[in-house]
């Protein structure tokens, strides 16, 4: 695309920069960070961003700090995943910036094969596979895997990036920032597309998305009017917000009905 050639050189140091917002996420976080970790690309930092946790979440952080390529940034209070995830991206140093929430995991050569795709193609964004698994981790299901050749036109019926499966060259888009949205990843990839910027889809199972409280229907029927919000403004008109708008509500409640953790009941003796 026009937009990626005449990318300018950037001066972003030649890492991955990991954005993780984390909020009263001290069940999750220790294995998150492991599967950063546990990369077979080193090249790294994770800036980690305690959105005013109520929880040991700053305290997991901290320790984990010890390796010098985590870093912990922090929130008063809680101000939300897209405020957290801006704070992380205007203290990141690297060219490409990649996104983990503080409950789901990559698998170890996610980096790697995307970096790889990213030098191949020239794209500017890239995505991959991930599998749904239940709160406990109990319940994995199917590799959802994006469309080989990401289009605006593809994105305007429903979101084709996981967002813990997207990474960014900043050398072609420049510095971005989260949307203020519910849907904030969403809004940013259609923002992007319509710049004329290159997404592609690698085809390999690179991560798990957790289906936890943030993902139950109770919680999707209570954001139903920020999803809409965020749905039309990803819309040149509201007529396309409406089947993408019913796509995102039925899957919200299949997920929440088809990982919620399964609990055996036992009996004494």
């Amino acid at each position: 695309m026009l937009a990626d050639r005449m990318a300018a050189p950037s001066n972003y140091a030649s890492c991955v920069s990991v954005i993780m917002p984390a909020w009263n996420a001290a069940s999750t976080i220790e294995e998150s960070i492991s599967s950063v970790r546990d990369q077979d690309h080193g090249d790294w930092e994770l800036l980690i961003v305690d959105d005013g946790s109520s929880d040991a979440t700053a305290t997991i952080v901290a320790a984990a700090a010890a390796d010098a390529r985590i870093r912990l940034l922090t929130h008063d209070e809680p101000r939300g995943p897209a405020a957290a995830r801006n704070t992380a991206i205007a203290a990141a140093q690297g060219r490409h910036i990649a996104f983990l929430d503080a409950d789901d995991l990559w698998l170890p050569k996610k980096l790697s094969c995307q970096l790889a795709a990213m030098e191949t193609s020239g794209a500017a964004i890239v995505a991959g596979g991930y599998r749904r698994m239940s709160s406990d981790g109990s319940r994995v299901g199917r590799v959802i895997m994006p469309p080989e050749r990401i289009t605006l036109a593809r994105a305007k019926w429903s979101n084709p990036i996981g967002t813990l499966t997207g990474m960014i060259d900043r050398a072609h888009v420049g510095d971005v920032l989260m949307p203020s949205y519910y849907y904030d990843d969403y809004v940013l990839w259609v923002k992007l597309l319509r710049a004329g910027h290159t997404a592609i889809g690698v085809q390999v199972d690179a991560a798990r998305y957790r289906i936890g409280r943030r993902t139950v229907s109770s919680g999707k029927v209570r954001r139903i009017p920020d999803a809409w919000q965020s749905l039309r403004s990803s819309h040149d008109t509201s007529i396309g917000t409406i089947p993408a708008f019913a796509w995102y509500a039925l899957r919200g409640l299949r997920d929440a009905r088809r990982y919620r953790p399964r609990y055996q009941h036992t009996e004494s003796g």
